[in-house]
């Protein structure tokens, strides 16, 4: 407390001694030019002194920003690990079911070649527990001066976002939809509870709780069926190859039959220049495996490369059966007269 607010304080004291209402003391300190702000201030010193109690105060500026970014932060990592457990279930339960729900189609095993959806809840999720514990904690220390109003503009523009998500979800995730609408309405009852009162500590720990299994039971069941992220990414390694001998294939199919369209000379190229490809499939051809190419003459080549896994079948349809290979370093003679598979 400064000088002046002091210098009030004891006038207001004085002021209580001679009889003077709390009224007639502001209207006087007002005429005398002091500040609203201060003599107010002034009075909340007073009380506490003369009554033993800590009365509740707004929070500044500086802590109510503070306050905001953490929900606004809890808010975004909850989103982030909430969407990446729904991805994740979405495609686990895409793998498991025989067929699929609308179309029937029989579905066959494939290797999954993105753990976004496993860094993104190991990541986001114990930040949100963070951001959490942070609000919680700022909230019993505060719970006599605690602005709860810019929380709950916060807490209603969220939800708000998380309808809208919700229904945009229906048309994206077909189905899966469900799992949206599940998660949309834990959200709703958690914050539509906080937003009518206080959280108690014990429920807040039961929440708390339940989420952490849930979490550990997706990664659980995401590592077991996908795999660690180092076989995930020699996985994707393969498709970046198998993109890679898919775009040479089409560029030395359209080139023989574009010469034998317009009768000229028919060869193909000794070597596989890639900055003559546009440069989507430059993009394409930039596999981190190497592969080579070997033309043996009129329309036959051969393109090699090296696999970490055995070919996923359910691809076959969309690169060609005669690209199927095991483990390791594989070959293929191939045709530019044969169309490849779309």
């Amino acid at each position: 407390m400064n000088a002046a607010t002091a210098s009030l304080e004891a006038s207001i004291a004085q002021a209580k001694k001679d009889g003077l209402t709390d009224e007639d003391i502001l209207a006087q300190l007002k005429a005398g030019g002091r500040p609203t702000r201060r003599i107010l201030l002034a009075f909340l010193h007073y009380y506490e002194g003369a009554q033993g109690i800590t009365l509740p105060a707004a929070l500044g500026w500086r802590e109510r920003a503070g306050a905001a970014v953490l929900s606004i932060g809890a808010y975004v990592s909850l989103i982030a690990w909430v969407a990446a457990a729904i991805e994740l279930w979405a495609l686990l339960i895409w793998r498991w079911l025989p067929v699929d729900l609308l179309t029937f189609e029989v579905r066959q095993p494939v290797y999954t070649l993105d753990v976004a959806e496993l860094a993104t809840i190991a990541v986001a999720f114990p930040v949100f527990l963070f951001l959490s514990r942070a609000i919680a904690t700022q909230v019993r220390q505060r719970s006599q001066r605690f602005d709860s109003v810019d929380r709950t503009r916060l807490t209603s523009l969220f939800l708000v976002f998380v309808a809208c998500a919700t229904l945009a979800s229906m048309s994206i995730f077909g189905w899966g939809a469900a799992l949206v609408v599940v998660a949309a309405v834990l959200i709703f009852l958690y914050y539509l509870s906080d937003l009518r009162a206080q959280t108690p500590i014990a429920r807040n720990r039961v929440y708390a709780g339940i989420a952490v299994v849930a979490v550990a039971v997706s990664l659980a069941f995401g590592i077991v069926d996908i795999g660690a992220p180092i076989q995930a990414r020699a996985a994707w390694h393969d498709g970046l190859s198998t993109d890679a001998l898919r775009v040479i294939r089409w560029r030395l199919y359209d080139r023989y039959t574009d010469a034998v369209k317009h009768k000229r000379p028919i060869a193909l190229p000794a070597v596989i220049d890639v900055r003559t490809f546009p440069k989507d499939e430059r993009d394409a051809l930039e596999s981190p495996v190497p592969f080579s190419y070997t033309s043996l003459g009129a329309s036959r080549y051969r393109l090699c490369t090296t696999f970490e896994y055995e070919g996923d079948p359910a691809d076959s349809g969309y690169y060609g059966p005669d690209l199927a290979h095991g483990p390791g370093r594989a070959c293929f003679t191939l045709d530019a007269r044969v169309e490849p598979a779309r």
